[in-house]
């Protein structure tokens, strides 16, 4: 099986295996015979691969027709490995120069082991068909056994191989270094390039050479991937500026803009490109926070910096941020330019519900409703302040958003405070807002309230609370439309109507100087006032039924029937907590609903939590005790089945058990009560 191959011009090979590796074709011969390795001659690595490879059934003689992928298949393998030839192609061109050209080839494979480029004389090219070399044949150890190439794809390292150290047969006169081309950072096999030779002695400058080749190689497919990487992070940062509505502008280190996004050319009305590579002190006026960019970079702080600014007529917030290396060292800025004028829209649009409340679908068909609806609508046509009072839990916001979307403002902000949740040594910047380092943790410009409302209303629930400083600069703001930022340079125009409210009854606490008698005056050009719940009690089925509509849907269950004797006892208790504690109630009583039916015994517990064993009412106005409905319901079931307790219980919708613990519990409530 080893007469010597011999050349075009049919001269004897220069290495001969028979010659130069006696006792390694021998051990070869001696395990493709009896499947035993001497290991004493040959080395580690090969017997373990010839074991694999025997493994496997690979024929030691001959290459499998399998082992050849389908012309058209391989050369799409080579259009899809086309970046790693063209990157290696002048690598491997330039180190065959090097070499005796007519002793050696230089090979490209990809990951799976398929050549994918052979520079060589097209002799030597043509000689390796000697051996079965030709296009499409697969290196892989699976395929050809023991190779140079299946070699350093097990071992991830360079390999030189010779002769017979090969396990087919067919390349026992091969003779090649080989090197891995391996992917920074996920390590992965790329390829691999081998210096390899059919007629020549092992050389290990050769493997010093394929290494060189393979790190070149994977140096320049960093630097590519390096390439795309940046082309395509610019193309990304190019969308992600665009899509954000705030014009953004990023300066490097030396002054000169990189990048900017479309809202940023819009405002200063020049085009990107004229943009692009101009350094800021180019702009003047177009950019006139130019200045405190570079006075930025200088600092090189990373503190960054808050202005106002004006560009063409609009006032804009203008941020500097710095923008750090790796290193933390400064690279650049970006500078974010916020109208302030599009502020409180854009918040109103990202925050706001769609139209919930109106006058029409408020709650109420009593006389003193109907009079708070009317008037409720002549102050919406209005733009004049309003002072909405009642009790809490009435209803007191709820009529003020419903007078703001009934008026000409509705598709502007509607900004509620509560002065009395927010300390008075905070409330000024909450209204007003504040510049940066203006008071220590200001540590950048805040928007307030005025602003954010800005077109539309702003609504100071609990307005008595506001202390007297504060209210004097209240009075300020609504009697000359201006504002001014906390820490602030000079005062700016709003455009916000007011709407307050209170539990208290704030002409009386003018009397006793405890609320400014100008402020007073100047809110209280319409005055509503909201009645409680034990007022207008004929509208509580109205708001149960609403409730109950709303509070089944939260906890997914059917609608239930409301019975006559929950209607009635919602209808008997006065409601201290007003509309708000009535709904409390009715969601109660739906999380503990166990039938169809809503039933007294689902609010019993509602009200022991509440008010403990006696429900509170307001002075003057006795309530009848929760046991005295509960008693009077079980008599009227009692009396209806003849005194049939089991019966009694299920009109009742309740267990027999808790029947009869009922009984128990009334008859230790009242003495006099028998059953």
């Amino acid at each position: 099986m080893h007469d010597d191959p011999t050349g075009e011009d049919g001269s004897a090979l220069s290495f001969d295996p028979a010659r130069h590796q006696p006792m390694l074709l021998s051990a070869w011969r001696r395990f493709i015979e009896t499947g035993v390795v001497d290991r004493q001659v040959v080395p580690p690595h090969i017997a373990d691969s010839w074991l694999r490879s025997r493994g496997y059934g690979v024929d030691p003689y001959d290459f499998a027709p399998g082992s050849y992928l389908p012309r058209d298949q391989y050369q799409r393998r080579i259009s899809s490995n086309r970046r790693l030839v063209d990157l290696a192609r002048p690598i491997m061109e330039n180190i065959y120069t090097s070499l005796e050209r007519t002793r050696y080839l230089v090979v490209l494979y990809d990951c799976d082991g398929y050549h994918l480029l052979r520079i060589g004389q097209r002799a030597d090219i043509q000689r390796s068909s000697t051996f079965k070399i030709r296009e499409g044949l697969c290196f892989d150890e699976e395929h050809v056994g023991t190779s140079g190439f299946s070699l350093v794809k097990r071992l991830m390292r360079p390999i030189l191989i010779t002769g017979c150290e090969h396990y087919c047969a067919l390349l026992h006169y091969v003779t090649g270094a080989y090197a891995p081309i391996i992917e920074s950072g996920t390590k992965r096999l790329m390829g691999v390039i081998g210096v390899t030779g059919a007629r020549t002695f092992p050389n290990p400058h050769t493997l010093g050479i394929a290494i060189a080749a393979a790190t070149a190689v994977e140096n320049l497919m960093a630097l590519d991937k390096a390439r795309e990487e940046v082309s395509i992070y610019n193309l990304f940062l190019q969308v992600a500026i665009d899509s954000i509505g705030d014009g953004v502008i990023l300066v490097d280190r030396n002054g000169r803009i990189y990048e900017v996004n479309s809202a940023a050319s819009h405002a200063l009305n020049v085009e990107k490109n004229d943009l692009r590579g101009r350094h800021v002190s180019e702009l003047g006026s177009i950019l006139p926070v130019g200045g405190a960019v570079l006075s930025a970079l200088r600092r090189r702080g990373q503190q960054g910096e808050e202005l106002q600014c004006q560009i063409h007529n609009r006032v804009y917030l203008a941020r500097i941020k710095f923008i750090m290396g790796t290193q933390q060292d400064v690279q650049g800025v970006m500078v974010q330019l916020k109208n302030v004028k599009d502020l409180s829209q854009i918040v109103h649009t990202l925050t706001s519900d769609p139209i919930k409340y109106t006058i029409e679908s408020m709650v109420g068909k009593t006389e003193k409703m109907l009079e708070v609806k009317n008037m409720a609508r002549i102050a919406a046509r209005s733009d004049a302040p309003i002072i909405i009072q009642g009790e809490s839990g009435t209803g007191k916001e709820i009529l003020a958003h419903a007078i703001h979307n009934s008026s000409s403002r509705k598709g502007h902000p509607f900004v509620a405070v509560n002065c009395a949740a927010i300390p008075s040594d905070l409330l000024e910047s909450t209204l007003f807002g504040h510049e940066k380092g203006a008071f220590t943790g200001a540590i950048e410009t805040h928007i307030g309230k005025f602003e954010l409302a800005e077109g539309g209303t702003l609504f100071l629930d609990e307005i008595a609370e506001m202390s007297p400083s504060m209210q004097a600069k209240l009075l300020r703001a609504i009697e000359e439309r201006k504002i001014e930022r906390v820490g602030g340079r000079k005062p700016f125009p709003v455009n916000v109507r007011i709407l307050a409210a209170t539990n208290k009854d704030l002409y009386a606490l003018v009397k006793e100087r405890l609320f400014r008698e100008d402020l007073f005056y100047r809110l209280n050009v319409f005055r509503i006032v909201l009645p409680p719940l034990r007022e207008r009690k004929e509208d509580i089925p109205e708001f149960v039924h609403m409730f109950v509509a709303e509070f089944a849907a939260f906890y997914e269950k059917q609608p239930p029937k409301i019975s006559k004797e929950f209607m009635a006892l919602l209808m008997q208790y006065n409601w201290p907590g007003n509309v708000r504690e009535l709904r409390n109630a009715v969601q109660h009583a739906i999380a503990r609903m166990d039938s169809d039916t809503l039933k007294p015994h689902h609010l019993e517990s509602f009200f022991t939590q509440q008010h403990g064993q006696v429900p509170s009412a307001p002075p003057g106005e006795p309530i009848e005790h929760i046991n005295l409905v509960v008693e009077r319901a079980i008599r009227k079931a009692l009396e209806a089945n003849h005194g049939n307790k089991a019966r009694a219980a299920k009109a009742l919708g309740i267990a027999r058990a808790t029947l009869y613990r009922k009984l128990r519990r009334l008859s230790h409530f009242n003495t006099d009560v028998s059953f």
